[in-house]
């Protein structure tokens, strides 16, 4: 009885929670925190699904680690420039040639280094180097990227192309359903007047 009142609590949190997020009261990271603090997220979880989306544990975009004056993490994202960030002065195949190369050296390290604490280092600096290259394919602002307004996971979203019903309450089809369904319908109609 217990187990299956907990599941309903998660469901409904998770209900909640998908709510807010798709009326865009929350963003991914407050969802991701309230997982945390309700037990249904680690926090190691929690710091790898912020860094897959570009930002460390505290929500400094993870693009602010080419700027750091740890010795660790300055040996895995030298690439040579002064500002990683500058796409328009720097080469951009010459980096991302650049980028490839750490991102092999930097797997090869994440597989034989014993110690977590360095293993955590370099996993951070890994996703440096690919949120740079990201940003070299699709330019932002560096204050965008610092104070984190880039999400990747809502610029990889389509659009709605759903058209309000007539009664402008809910959604209907996409554009393009509504469209081929019309074709059907005129091809039906001739096919009846034929």
């Amino acid at each position: 009885a217990q187990d299956r009142q907990a599941a309903e609590t998660r469901e409904v949190r998770a209900t909640k929670r998908m709510l807010d997020l798709d009326s865009g009261a929350v963003s991914v990271r407050i969802i991701r925190e309230q997982m945390v603090e309700d037990g249904d997220l680690t926090r190691s979880q929690f710091e790898r699904l912020e860094l897959m989306d570009g930002r460390l544990a505290d929500g400094i975009s993870v693009l602010a680690l080419f700027f750091s004056r740890d010795k660790e993490i300055i040996r895995h994202l030298d690439i040579g420039v002064t500002d990683p960030l500058d796409t328009e002065s720097n080469d951009i195949e010459a980096i991302k040639t650049i980028i490839h190369e750490k991102v092999s050296e930097l797997n090869a390290f994440l597989i034989n280094e014993p110690n977590s604490d360095k293993r955590r280092l370099a996993f951070q600096s890994l996703m440096a180097l690919i949120h740079l290259e990201r940003h070299y394919d699709n330019p932002a602002s560096s204050t965008e990227i610092m104070l984190g307004n880039i999400d990747s996971n809502l610029a990889s979203e389509k659009p709605d192309t759903r058209v309000r019903t007539g009664d402008g309450s809910t959604p209907g089809k996409s554009e393009g359903e509504q469209q081929s369904r019309a074709g059907k319908i005129s091809r039906d109609d001739r096919a009846e007047v034929d």
